[in-house]
């Protein structure tokens, strides 16, 4: 972690080592989000780099405002952090085989049914847990949903948000995606990725003992995009305010 001199006064924090190389150019564009109006707080993450308006892999605090730049394409995306057990004897090379097959190579194999896929938008993951039409190719599906069981309240709103029913547009586009789905669950493209990672240094003790990380511990973090429901949602998004400047235009 290292505080960033910020032209503008505001406290900025970089979550990367030194020997995780940055973008300056990404840095200043960060920064210069102080400029913009009433952020309290900026922080920018490992995989920073430029972006049309606002770079991706920074967070900042505001107050009275919001930046519409800062919302793209891959709204809806979702982080996860797995922690070892002291006792896991760990094989490297094995659990990355499997990650980059799960992920990259098609071994990861879900069906589910479009009343199911409904189902998960509408109610997050407790939803997907208990879909009785999961399948995936290798049969391992049972014992991944009785280990993500115990973690649902630990998933950020249960990983869903109650916004009173889905869209026409959403609903559209989990009943297209067939039989067999091809993107719950996977990575995408850009700056998501899955990597086995070891705690070097604590700089939060509260927040580290809530998540069960310790120095030297071993997990697994996962970003996942929002793939083709990210792409439907900004959509609609973009198609709503295009209708609300129109209507304005001509109040």
């Amino acid at each position: 972690m290292d505080v960033l001199a910020n032209p503008h006064g505001v406290p900025a924090v970089l979550m990367s080592g030194p020997e995780v190389p940055m973008e300056a150019k990404a840095i200043r564009q960060a920064l210069a989000l102080c400029a913009l109006g009433p952020v309290e707080r900026l922080v920018l993450t490992p995989d920073l780099h430029v972006g049309p308006q606002v770079p991706v892999g920074v967070a900042f605090d505001t107050r009275g405002a919001l930046v519409p730049g800062a919302i793209g394409n891959d709204v809806g995306c979702g982080m996860r952090l797995a922690v070892f057990d002291d006792a896991f004897e760990l094989d490297a090379a094995a659990l990355g085989a499997r990650l980059r097959a799960v992920f990259f190579q098609g071994a990861r194999d879900l069906r589910l049914r479009a009343e199911d896929r409904l189902a998960v938008l509408e109610h997050g993951l407790a939803a997907l847990l208990e879909a009785p039409h999961v399948v995936d190719g290798d049969g391992g599906w049972a014992p991944v949903a009785e280990g993500l069981a115990g973690h649902v309240e630990r998933v950020h709103r249960g990983g869903g948000i109650d916004a009173g029913g889905v869209d026409d547009a959403l609903a559209a586009w989990a009943r297209r995606t067939g039989e067999r789905d091809s993107q719950l669950g996977s990575l995408g493209g850009g700056n998501h990725f899955c990597e086995l990672q070891r705690v070097a240094e604590v700089s939060d003790g509260p927040t580290a003992w809530d998540w069960g990380l310790r120095t030297g511990a071993l997990a697994v973090m996962v970003h996942a995009g929002s793939l083709g429901f990210g792409h439907v949602a900004a959509a609609r998004g973009r198609a709503g305010a295009a209708a609300a400047d129109a209507a304005a235009g001509h109040a």
